[in-house]
Protein backbone atom coordinates (compact mmCIF):
# COMPACT_ATOMS: atom_id res chain seq x y z
CA UNK A 1 0.00 0.00 0.00
CA UNK A 2 1.45 3.37 -1.03
CA UNK A 3 0.94 6.36 1.26
CA UNK A 4 3.21 8.88 -0.50
CA UNK A 5 1.01 11.34 -2.45
CA UNK A 6 3.81 12.40 -4.84
CA UNK A 7 4.88 8.85 -5.63
CA UNK A 8 1.27 7.81 -6.18
CA UNK A 9 0.61 10.84 -8.39
CA UNK A 10 3.65 9.93 -10.47
CA UNK A 11 2.35 6.38 -10.90
CA UNK A 12 -0.95 7.75 -12.17
CA UNK A 13 0.71 10.10 -14.66
CA UNK A 14 3.02 7.34 -15.88
CA UNK A 15 0.07 5.06 -16.54
CA UNK A 16 -1.65 7.82 -18.48
CA UNK A 17 1.49 8.40 -20.54
CA UNK A 18 1.01 4.94 -22.03
CA UNK A 19 -2.18 6.26 -23.65
CA UNK A 20 -4.04 3.02 -22.99
CA UNK A 21 -6.21 3.99 -20.03
CA UNK A 22 -8.26 6.91 -18.78
CA UNK A 23 -7.72 8.96 -15.64
CA UNK A 24 -10.91 7.64 -14.07
CA UNK A 25 -9.80 4.06 -14.63
CA UNK A 26 -6.32 4.70 -13.21
CA UNK A 27 -7.72 6.42 -10.12
CA UNK A 28 -10.12 3.54 -9.54
CA UNK A 29 -7.28 1.02 -9.71
CA UNK A 30 -5.07 3.12 -7.45
CA UNK A 31 -7.77 3.22 -4.76
CA UNK A 32 -7.14 -0.44 -3.96
CA UNK A 33 -3.37 0.07 -3.67
CA UNK A 34 -3.33 3.38 -1.80
CA UNK A 35 -3.55 4.14 1.89
CA UNK A 36 -3.57 7.83 2.73
CA UNK A 37 -3.80 7.97 6.51
CA UNK A 38 -3.99 11.76 6.46
CA UNK A 39 -6.73 13.52 4.47
CA UNK A 40 -4.17 16.19 3.58
CA UNK A 41 -2.12 13.56 1.74
CA UNK A 42 -5.15 12.54 -0.30
CA UNK A 43 -5.88 16.19 -1.07
CA UNK A 44 -2.28 16.73 -2.19
CA UNK A 45 -2.45 13.63 -4.38
CA UNK A 46 -5.60 14.90 -6.10
CA UNK A 47 -4.13 18.37 -6.51
CA UNK A 48 -0.92 17.03 -8.04
CA UNK A 49 -2.66 14.72 -10.51
CA UNK A 50 -5.42 17.04 -11.68
CA UNK A 51 -3.34 20.21 -11.48
CA UNK A 52 -0.39 18.77 -13.39
CA UNK A 53 -2.69 17.47 -16.13
CA UNK A 54 -4.70 20.69 -16.24
CA UNK A 55 -1.60 22.83 -16.78
CA UNK A 56 0.57 20.32 -18.64
CA UNK A 57 0.82 22.44 -21.79
CA UNK A 58 2.01 25.50 -19.90
CA UNK A 59 4.36 23.43 -17.74
CA UNK A 60 5.94 21.87 -20.83
CA UNK A 61 6.44 25.31 -22.33
CA UNK A 62 8.45 26.31 -19.25
CA UNK A 63 10.38 23.05 -19.08
CA UNK A 64 11.35 23.33 -22.75
CA UNK A 65 12.99 26.65 -21.94
CA UNK A 66 15.18 25.21 -19.19
CA UNK A 67 15.91 21.69 -20.43
CA UNK A 68 18.97 21.14 -22.59
CA UNK A 69 17.26 18.49 -24.69
CA UNK A 70 13.89 18.18 -26.47
CA UNK A 71 11.10 17.07 -24.15
CA UNK A 72 9.91 14.53 -26.72
CA UNK A 73 13.20 12.66 -26.32
CA UNK A 74 12.89 12.38 -22.54
CA UNK A 75 11.75 9.22 -20.83
CA UNK A 76 8.06 9.98 -20.09
CA UNK A 77 8.64 9.06 -16.45
CA UNK A 78 11.36 11.71 -16.13
CA UNK A 79 9.15 14.26 -17.83
CA UNK A 80 6.33 13.50 -15.39
CA UNK A 81 8.67 14.02 -12.43
CA UNK A 82 9.61 17.40 -13.88
CA UNK A 83 5.96 18.30 -14.42
CA UNK A 84 4.99 17.41 -10.85
CA UNK A 85 7.92 19.36 -9.44
CA UNK A 86 7.31 22.41 -11.62
CA UNK A 87 3.58 22.38 -10.88
CA UNK A 88 4.35 22.67 -7.18
CA UNK A 89 6.83 25.47 -7.78
CA UNK A 90 4.47 27.40 -10.03
CA UNK A 91 1.02 26.83 -8.56
CA UNK A 92 1.27 25.67 -4.92
CA UNK A 93 2.12 28.52 -2.56
CA UNK A 94 2.20 26.34 0.55
CA UNK A 95 5.03 24.12 -0.69
CA UNK A 96 8.47 25.79 -0.61
CA UNK A 97 10.23 25.57 -3.99
CA UNK A 98 13.22 23.90 -2.34
CA UNK A 99 10.95 21.15 -1.02
CA UNK A 100 9.40 20.67 -4.46
CA UNK A 101 12.86 20.28 -6.00
CA UNK A 102 14.10 17.90 -3.32
CA UNK A 103 11.06 15.64 -3.50
CA UNK A 104 11.31 15.56 -7.30
CA UNK A 105 14.96 14.49 -7.04
CA UNK A 106 14.00 11.77 -4.58
CA UNK A 107 11.28 10.58 -6.97
CA UNK A 108 13.61 10.35 -9.93
CA UNK A 109 16.12 8.36 -7.87
CA UNK A 110 13.56 5.57 -7.54
CA UNK A 111 12.94 5.04 -11.24
CA UNK A 112 15.66 6.33 -13.52
CA UNK A 113 19.26 6.13 -14.61
CA UNK A 114 21.79 8.10 -12.54
CA UNK A 115 22.12 10.82 -15.21
CA UNK A 116 18.54 11.93 -14.56
CA UNK A 117 19.16 13.00 -10.96
CA UNK A 118 21.41 16.00 -11.72
CA UNK A 119 19.32 16.79 -14.80
CA UNK A 120 16.04 17.05 -12.85
CA UNK A 121 17.76 18.96 -10.08
CA UNK A 122 19.28 21.48 -12.50
CA UNK A 123 16.11 22.06 -14.54
CA UNK A 124 13.90 22.64 -11.50
CA UNK A 125 16.42 24.84 -9.69
CA UNK A 126 16.72 27.04 -12.78
CA UNK A 127 12.95 27.18 -13.00
CA UNK A 128 12.80 28.26 -9.37
CA UNK A 129 15.19 31.17 -9.81
CA UNK A 130 14.56 32.19 -13.42
CA UNK A 131 10.84 31.62 -13.92
CA UNK A 132 10.22 35.25 -14.77
CA UNK A 133 12.62 34.96 -17.72
CA UNK A 134 10.52 32.40 -19.60
CA UNK A 135 9.08 34.00 -22.77
CA UNK A 136 5.32 33.66 -23.15
CA UNK A 137 3.07 34.90 -25.95
CA UNK A 138 1.47 38.28 -25.17
CA UNK A 139 -1.68 37.73 -23.09
CA UNK A 140 -3.77 39.63 -25.66
CA UNK A 141 -2.54 37.54 -28.61
CA UNK A 142 -5.69 35.80 -29.96
CA UNK A 143 -3.89 33.30 -32.18
CA UNK A 144 -4.36 29.58 -31.61
CA UNK A 145 -0.66 29.09 -30.93
CA UNK A 146 -0.64 31.78 -28.24
CA UNK A 147 -3.85 30.61 -26.60
CA UNK A 148 -2.60 27.02 -26.58
CA UNK A 149 0.38 28.05 -24.46
CA UNK A 150 -1.28 30.67 -22.27
CA UNK A 151 -4.41 28.60 -21.62
CA UNK A 152 -2.74 25.17 -21.55
CA UNK A 153 -4.96 23.64 -24.22
CA UNK A 154 -3.88 21.61 -27.26
CA UNK A 155 -3.55 23.81 -30.31
CA UNK A 156 -5.68 21.55 -32.53
CA UNK A 157 -8.60 21.96 -30.14
CA UNK A 158 -8.13 25.72 -29.77
CA UNK A 159 -8.15 26.05 -33.55
CA UNK A 160 -11.46 24.19 -33.75
CA UNK A 161 -13.05 26.34 -31.04
CA UNK A 162 -11.82 29.58 -32.61
CA UNK A 163 -13.35 28.63 -35.95
CA UNK A 164 -16.75 27.94 -34.38
CA UNK A 165 -17.03 30.20 -31.35
CA UNK A 166 -14.71 33.15 -32.02
CA UNK A 167 -12.01 34.56 -29.75
CA UNK A 168 -13.97 35.69 -26.69
CA UNK A 169 -15.99 32.49 -26.28
CA UNK A 170 -12.91 30.36 -26.91
CA UNK A 171 -10.99 32.18 -24.19
CA UNK A 172 -13.94 31.82 -21.85
CA UNK A 173 -14.17 28.12 -22.64
CA UNK A 174 -10.43 27.53 -22.15
CA UNK A 175 -10.58 29.30 -18.79
CA UNK A 176 -13.64 27.28 -17.77
CA UNK A 177 -12.10 23.87 -18.49
CA UNK A 178 -9.06 24.81 -16.42
CA UNK A 179 -11.20 25.45 -13.35
CA UNK A 180 -11.73 22.50 -10.97
CA UNK A 181 -15.26 21.23 -11.36
CA UNK A 182 -17.69 21.67 -8.51
CA UNK A 183 -19.67 18.73 -7.18
CA UNK A 184 -23.27 18.52 -8.38
CA UNK A 185 -25.83 16.18 -6.86
CA UNK A 186 -29.11 14.82 -8.12
CA UNK A 187 -31.68 14.58 -5.38
CA UNK A 188 -33.30 11.16 -5.18
CA UNK A 189 -36.96 12.15 -5.21
CA UNK A 190 -37.96 8.57 -4.41
CA UNK A 191 -36.75 9.24 -0.87
CA UNK A 192 -36.78 13.02 -0.30
CA UNK A 193 -37.18 16.37 -2.06
CA UNK A 194 -34.86 19.19 -3.01
CA UNK A 195 -35.86 21.62 -0.23
CA UNK A 196 -35.42 19.09 2.56
CA UNK A 197 -32.10 17.77 1.29
CA UNK A 198 -30.75 21.24 0.50
CA UNK A 199 -31.27 22.29 4.11
CA UNK A 200 -29.53 19.15 5.34
CA UNK A 201 -26.60 19.60 2.98
CA UNK A 202 -26.14 23.25 3.94
CA UNK A 203 -25.96 22.25 7.58
CA UNK A 204 -23.45 19.47 6.82
CA UNK A 205 -21.10 20.98 4.22
CA UNK A 206 -21.97 24.68 4.06
CA UNK A 207 -22.51 26.49 0.79
CA UNK A 208 -24.91 24.76 -1.61
CA UNK A 209 -27.62 25.94 -3.97
CA UNK A 210 -30.09 24.70 -6.56
CA UNK A 211 -28.89 24.16 -10.09
CA UNK A 212 -30.09 26.65 -12.69
CA UNK A 213 -31.95 24.23 -14.98
CA UNK A 214 -32.13 20.69 -13.59
CA UNK A 215 -35.05 20.73 -11.12
CA UNK A 216 -33.59 18.04 -8.85
CA UNK A 217 -30.00 19.28 -8.88
CA UNK A 218 -27.91 20.77 -6.05
CA UNK A 219 -24.50 22.30 -6.72
CA UNK A 220 -22.05 22.40 -3.84
CA UNK A 221 -20.13 25.61 -3.42
CA UNK A 222 -16.87 23.81 -2.85
CA UNK A 223 -15.47 20.33 -3.30
CA UNK A 224 -16.81 18.07 -0.56
CA UNK A 225 -14.09 15.50 0.00
CA UNK A 226 -16.06 13.80 2.78
CA UNK A 227 -19.30 13.74 0.79
CA UNK A 228 -19.55 9.94 0.73
CA UNK A 229 -19.29 9.77 4.53
CA UNK A 230 -22.40 11.86 5.14
CA UNK A 231 -25.59 10.04 6.07
CA UNK A 232 -27.58 11.76 3.33
CA UNK A 233 -25.31 10.12 0.76
CA UNK A 234 -25.01 6.74 2.48
CA UNK A 235 -28.80 6.56 2.82
CA UNK A 236 -29.30 7.12 -0.89
CA UNK A 237 -30.90 10.56 -0.73
CA UNK A 238 -28.76 11.78 -3.65
CA UNK A 239 -26.35 10.76 -6.37
CA UNK A 240 -23.38 12.59 -7.85
CA UNK A 241 -24.33 13.73 -11.36
CA UNK A 242 -23.46 16.89 -13.27
CA UNK A 243 -26.35 19.16 -14.19
CA UNK A 244 -25.81 18.62 -17.92
CA UNK A 245 -26.04 14.84 -17.46
CA UNK A 246 -29.28 15.34 -15.55
CA UNK A 247 -30.68 17.22 -18.54
CA UNK A 248 -30.24 14.11 -20.69
CA UNK A 249 -32.61 12.15 -18.45
CA UNK A 250 -35.10 14.99 -18.73
CA UNK A 251 -34.71 14.92 -22.52
CA UNK A 252 -35.65 11.23 -22.52
CA UNK A 253 -38.56 12.13 -20.20
CA UNK A 254 -39.61 8.54 -19.42
CA UNK A 255 -43.03 8.03 -17.90
CA UNK A 256 -44.15 5.64 -15.14
CA UNK A 257 -44.81 2.22 -16.64
CA UNK A 258 -42.57 2.71 -19.71
CA UNK A 259 -40.17 0.11 -21.06
CA UNK A 260 -36.84 1.90 -21.38
CA UNK A 261 -33.48 0.75 -22.68
CA UNK A 262 -30.24 2.39 -21.59
CA UNK A 263 -28.04 1.13 -24.38
CA UNK A 264 -24.67 2.29 -22.98
CA UNK A 265 -25.39 2.24 -19.26
CA UNK A 266 -21.87 2.47 -17.82
CA UNK A 267 -22.12 2.98 -14.05
CA UNK A 268 -25.82 3.67 -14.31
CA UNK A 269 -26.16 7.37 -13.52
CA UNK A 270 -28.69 7.98 -16.27
CA UNK A 271 -30.41 4.62 -15.69
CA UNK A 272 -31.03 5.64 -12.09
CA UNK A 273 -32.28 9.08 -13.08
CA UNK A 274 -34.72 7.62 -15.61
CA UNK A 275 -36.01 5.13 -13.01
CA UNK A 276 -36.47 8.04 -10.62
CA UNK A 277 -38.44 10.00 -13.23
CA UNK A 278 -40.57 6.89 -13.74
CA UNK A 279 -41.33 6.83 -10.00
CA UNK A 280 -39.75 3.37 -9.85
CA UNK A 281 -42.58 1.94 -11.98
CA UNK A 282 -41.98 0.16 -15.27
CA UNK A 283 -38.70 -1.33 -16.47
CA UNK A 284 -35.27 0.06 -17.35
CA UNK A 285 -32.92 -2.38 -19.07
CA UNK A 286 -29.33 -1.23 -18.51
CA UNK A 287 -26.98 -2.72 -21.11
CA UNK A 288 -23.21 -2.55 -20.90
CA UNK A 289 -20.29 -4.69 -22.02
CA UNK A 290 -18.52 -4.57 -18.64
CA UNK A 291 -19.51 -6.89 -15.80
CA UNK A 292 -17.46 -4.76 -13.40
CA UNK A 293 -19.37 -1.60 -14.30
CA UNK A 294 -22.69 -3.38 -13.97
CA UNK A 295 -21.75 -4.70 -10.53
CA UNK A 296 -21.19 -1.12 -9.43
CA UNK A 297 -24.48 -0.19 -11.08
CA UNK A 298 -26.28 -2.83 -8.98
CA UNK A 299 -24.72 -1.45 -5.82
CA UNK A 300 -25.81 2.06 -6.73
CA UNK A 301 -29.39 0.99 -7.44
CA UNK A 302 -29.54 -0.71 -4.08
CA UNK A 303 -28.27 2.41 -2.31
CA UNK A 304 -30.88 4.56 -4.07
CA UNK A 305 -33.73 2.11 -3.44
CA UNK A 306 -34.37 1.58 -7.17
CA UNK A 307 -35.87 -1.78 -8.12
CA UNK A 308 -36.87 -1.44 -11.77
CA UNK A 309 -33.40 -1.37 -13.35
CA UNK A 310 -32.26 -4.69 -14.79
CA UNK A 311 -28.58 -4.84 -15.80
CA UNK A 312 -27.53 -6.97 -18.76
CA UNK A 313 -23.88 -7.59 -19.59
CA UNK A 314 -23.83 -7.60 -23.38
CA UNK A 315 -23.00 -5.14 -26.15
CA UNK A 316 -25.89 -3.22 -27.67
CA UNK A 317 -25.19 -5.00 -30.96
CA UNK A 318 -26.53 -8.21 -29.39
CA UNK A 319 -29.54 -6.59 -27.77
CA UNK A 320 -32.00 -8.28 -30.14
CA UNK A 321 -30.73 -11.67 -28.91
CA UNK A 322 -31.32 -10.78 -25.29
CA UNK A 323 -34.68 -12.41 -24.58
CA UNK A 324 -36.51 -9.62 -22.79
CA UNK A 325 -34.95 -7.13 -25.21
CA UNK A 326 -36.80 -8.54 -28.20
CA UNK A 327 -39.96 -6.63 -27.32
CA UNK A 328 -39.93 -3.02 -28.54
CA UNK A 329 -39.14 -0.16 -26.18
CA UNK A 330 -41.06 3.02 -25.48
CA UNK A 331 -37.81 4.95 -25.12
CA UNK A 332 -34.18 4.15 -25.77
CA UNK A 333 -31.19 6.19 -24.65
CA UNK A 334 -27.90 5.81 -26.52
CA UNK A 335 -25.44 7.81 -24.44
CA UNK A 336 -22.64 6.87 -26.77
CA UNK A 337 -18.89 6.56 -26.25
CA UNK A 338 -17.30 9.80 -27.42
CA UNK A 339 -14.22 11.99 -27.25
CA UNK A 340 -15.34 13.39 -23.89
CA UNK A 341 -14.28 16.88 -24.95
CA UNK A 342 -17.23 18.28 -23.00
CA UNK A 343 -15.93 16.97 -19.67
CA UNK A 344 -12.32 18.17 -19.78
CA UNK A 345 -12.63 20.04 -16.50
CA UNK A 346 -13.36 16.72 -14.75
CA UNK A 347 -10.96 14.68 -16.87
CA UNK A 348 -8.03 16.92 -17.87
CA UNK A 349 -6.16 13.94 -19.31
CA UNK A 350 -8.53 14.15 -22.27
CA UNK A 351 -6.73 17.26 -23.51
CA UNK A 352 -3.49 15.38 -24.08
CA UNK A 353 -4.77 12.03 -25.37
CA UNK A 354 -4.07 11.60 -29.10
CA UNK A 355 -6.96 9.11 -29.26
CA UNK A 356 -9.43 11.86 -28.37
CA UNK A 357 -8.50 13.78 -31.49
CA UNK A 358 -9.69 10.92 -33.71
CA UNK A 359 -13.25 12.21 -33.94
CA UNK A 360 -14.04 10.26 -37.09
CA UNK A 361 -13.46 7.02 -35.19
CA UNK A 362 -15.95 8.05 -32.52
CA UNK A 363 -18.44 9.08 -35.19
CA UNK A 364 -18.34 5.59 -36.71
CA UNK A 365 -18.94 4.00 -33.29
CA UNK A 366 -21.83 6.36 -32.54
CA UNK A 367 -23.50 5.78 -35.89
CA UNK A 368 -23.16 2.04 -35.46
CA UNK A 369 -24.80 2.10 -32.02
CA UNK A 370 -27.74 4.10 -33.33
CA UNK A 371 -28.13 1.58 -36.15
CA UNK A 372 -28.38 -1.21 -33.57
CA UNK A 373 -30.86 0.64 -31.39
CA UNK A 374 -33.24 1.85 -34.11
CA UNK A 375 -35.07 -1.47 -34.74
CA UNK A 376 -35.81 -1.80 -31.00
CA UNK A 377 -37.96 1.36 -30.84
CA UNK A 378 -41.73 0.85 -30.99
CA UNK A 379 -43.85 2.91 -33.43
CA UNK A 380 -44.17 6.46 -32.06
CA UNK A 381 -41.45 5.59 -29.55
CA UNK A 382 -38.38 7.74 -28.86
CA UNK A 383 -34.69 7.19 -29.48
CA UNK A 384 -32.47 9.70 -27.67
CA UNK A 385 -28.84 10.16 -28.71
CA UNK A 386 -26.40 11.96 -26.41
CA UNK A 387 -22.66 12.56 -26.05
CA UNK A 388 -20.52 14.64 -23.73
CA UNK A 389 -19.03 16.56 -26.63
CA UNK A 390 -19.90 19.57 -28.77
CA UNK A 391 -17.73 18.67 -31.75
CA UNK A 392 -19.64 18.58 -35.09
CA UNK A 393 -18.37 15.12 -36.06
CA UNK A 394 -20.04 13.67 -32.97
CA UNK A 395 -23.17 15.80 -33.01
CA UNK A 396 -24.60 17.30 -36.21
CA UNK A 397 -22.86 14.78 -38.51
CA UNK A 398 -24.18 11.80 -36.56
CA UNK A 399 -27.70 13.25 -36.53
CA UNK A 400 -27.77 13.96 -40.27
CA UNK A 401 -26.31 10.56 -41.11
CA UNK A 402 -28.88 8.75 -38.98
CA UNK A 403 -31.83 10.64 -40.48
CA UNK A 404 -30.54 9.99 -44.00
CA UNK A 405 -30.42 6.24 -43.37
CA UNK A 406 -33.63 6.08 -41.33
CA UNK A 407 -36.55 7.94 -42.91
CA UNK A 408 -38.82 6.19 -40.40
CA UNK A 409 -37.45 8.57 -37.75
CA UNK A 410 -37.81 12.34 -37.38
CA UNK A 411 -36.41 14.77 -34.84
CA UNK A 412 -38.82 15.37 -31.98
CA UNK A 413 -38.39 18.86 -30.53
CA UNK A 414 -37.75 19.13 -26.83
CA UNK A 415 -39.67 17.29 -24.13
CA UNK A 416 -42.33 18.20 -21.62
CA UNK A 417 -39.71 18.14 -18.89
CA UNK A 418 -37.62 20.75 -20.75
CA UNK A 419 -40.39 22.89 -22.23
CA UNK A 420 -40.89 26.61 -21.74
CA UNK A 421 -38.86 29.78 -22.08
CA UNK A 422 -36.69 28.89 -19.09
CA UNK A 423 -35.04 26.06 -21.03
CA UNK A 424 -34.74 27.84 -24.38
CA UNK A 425 -31.07 28.82 -23.79
CA UNK A 426 -30.18 25.15 -23.55
CA UNK A 427 -31.20 24.39 -27.12
CA UNK A 428 -29.56 25.01 -30.46
CA UNK A 429 -32.52 24.56 -32.76
CA UNK A 430 -34.09 21.26 -31.74
CA UNK A 431 -30.94 19.85 -30.10
CA UNK A 432 -29.81 20.18 -26.50
CA UNK A 433 -26.35 21.77 -26.32
CA UNK A 434 -24.81 22.96 -23.06
CA UNK A 435 -21.40 23.97 -24.45
CA UNK A 436 -19.92 26.60 -24.51
CA UNK A 437 -22.65 28.94 -23.27
CA UNK A 438 -23.09 27.18 -19.95
CA UNK A 439 -19.57 26.67 -18.67
CA UNK A 440 -20.76 26.01 -15.12
CA UNK A 441 -21.84 22.55 -16.30
CA UNK A 442 -20.34 19.87 -18.51
CA UNK A 443 -20.67 20.01 -22.28
CA UNK A 444 -23.44 17.69 -23.47
CA UNK A 445 -25.34 17.24 -26.70
CA UNK A 446 -28.68 15.47 -26.99
CA UNK A 447 -31.37 14.95 -29.59
CA UNK A 448 -34.68 13.06 -29.64
CA UNK A 449 -35.72 10.95 -32.64
CA UNK A 450 -39.34 9.80 -32.85
CA UNK A 451 -40.26 6.73 -34.87
CA UNK A 452 -42.97 8.11 -37.15
CA UNK A 453 -43.57 4.94 -39.16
Amino acid sequence: MCSDPRKTALKVLNRLSSGEITLDAVIDRMEAATDFADSRDRALFNTLVYGTLRWQGRLDHILAHFANRPLKKLDPRILNVLRIGLFQITYLDRIPPSAAVNTAVNLVRTLAAPWAVPFVNAVLRRATSELDQVPFPPPDDPSAAALAVNKSCPQWLVERWLSRYGVSDTIRLCDAVNEPATVTLRVNTLKTNVDVLLAEIREAVGDAHRTDFAPDGIRLGRAAGALFKHSFYRDGLCAVQDEAAQLIGLLVDPQPGDRVLDGCAGLGGKSAHMAQLMQNRGRVIAVDRSDARLERLKTEMSRLGITIVKPLALPLEKAADGGELRAPFDRILVDAPCSGLGVIRRNPDIKWSPLKADLDRYQRIQAHLLEQAAPLVRPEGLLVYSVCSSEPEETAAVVSGFLKNHPEFAISAGSKALSGARYAPLFCGTCLQTYPKHVEMDGFFGVRFRRVR
